[in-house]
Formats: structure tokens, C-alpha cells, sequence
């Protein structure tokens, strides 16, 4: 009876464990069929990620403009499909983005690309020259419609700024945008 009891104990337990192995194995299966593939994988760098885990990794994968993993040459291959944009960074560093919280984008926009704006530069000998040079721009320009010059010297005019008042006659009806 002992025997028999350790037979079917045996095979009780054997039959467990068949179980849970074709559990694991299903579980293992549907991951597999739906595993989830990077839009783009960036790959042999140097990746800091200050102060998230695997902070000096080598890959990651992005999927929908978002971080889908981080790590290493190895594990990345995992979200690599047919589909996914591989790019080898060569070395080359990843530092997270930077968020400015101080930008001009209208004056970005309104210079970018157009050397009429780019081509003049204020003198920084004196205020004289300064007011001389826009004369010369105005009067070679008289239907300019707007005028974006600088670098104006902040130690020429000291705590006072150049004079909106004067500007204005030299530019009546020109918009002066002194940066």
C-alpha cells in the first residue's frame, strides 16, 4: 500500500507539474505572437539616462515617440521587427532632452534663412555711429517694412537704452526691433 501511495503520490505531483509547464508554455507562446516591435532602435552608444536604472546603457527602443526600453546591445534585439528603423550610433552619446524655457522663436522665424535681415550689424564704437548707421539703412531703404538689427552694446548705453524717441524719427514708419 506504502508503494502505492508514493506511485500515485509521484504521479499526482508529476502531472502538477506537466501542468504548470504547459501554462508557462502557453503564457510564453502568447507573448511571443503579441510581442511588441520598436518603431526605432538606437544601438552602440553611449546612453545616460541621469539617475533611471541601466544609467550607462548602450541601446534603446522607441516606439510612438516614447522610451520603450533601455539597456544593452543584447536585450534590444528583442524589439527589433521587420518594421523597426535600426541606427548605430557608433559610439556616439544620448543625453535626455533639454527643455528651454527662454526662446525667441518669432525672432528665430523672422531672421532664419533671410540675409536682407542677417546683412546688418550695428556698430559698437559709439552711440553717434549707432544713430549714423541706421540714418544710412533708413535713408537707402525708405519702404522697409520692418528692420530687426543688432547687436546693440548694452556697456555703450549703460543703464539707459537707445532712445525709442529718436529711433522713430529716423524710422517713422519702419517697426525697429533692436536686439
Amino acid at each position: 500500500m506504502k508503494i502505492f501511495n508514493k506511485t500515485i503520490t509521484f504521479l499526482s505531483l508529476l502531472m502538477f507539474l506537466f501542468l504548470i509547464a504547459s501554462c508557462q508554455t502557453e503564457k510564453h507562446v502568447k507573448t511571443i505572437k503579441n510581442k511588441i516591435y520598436a518603431d526605432k532602435v538606437l544601438k552602440n552608444g553611449k546612453i545616460y539616462t541621469f539617475g533611471i536604472k541601466n544609467q550607462n546603457a548602450e541601446a534603446l527602443a522607441i516606439k510612438n515617440g516614447k522610451i520603450l526600453f533601455i539597456g544593452t546591445n543584447e536585450e534590444v534585439e528583442n524589439f527589433i521587427g521587420s518594421n523597426t528603423k535600426v541606427d548605430d550610433l557608433k559610439g556616439k552619446t544620448v543625453l535626455p532632452s533639454f527643455i528651454d524655457s527662454h526662446t525667441h522663436p518669432g525672432l528665430v522665424a523672422m531672421t532664419s534663412g533671410n540675409s536682407e535681415l542677417a546683412k546688418y550689424n550695428l556698430p559698437t564704437t559709439s552711440k553717434e555711429d549707432m544713430y549714423n548707421y541706421l540714418k544710412k539703412i533708413a535713408k537707402e531703404n525708405p519702404n522697409l517694412p520692418y528692420l530687426m538689427i543688432g547687436t546693440w552694446s548694452n556697456p555703450l548705453w549703460g543703464v539707459k537704452d537707445p532712445d525709442r524717441k529718436e529711433i522713430d524719427d529716423i524710422f517713422p514708419k519702419t517697426i525697429v526691433i533692436l536686439r
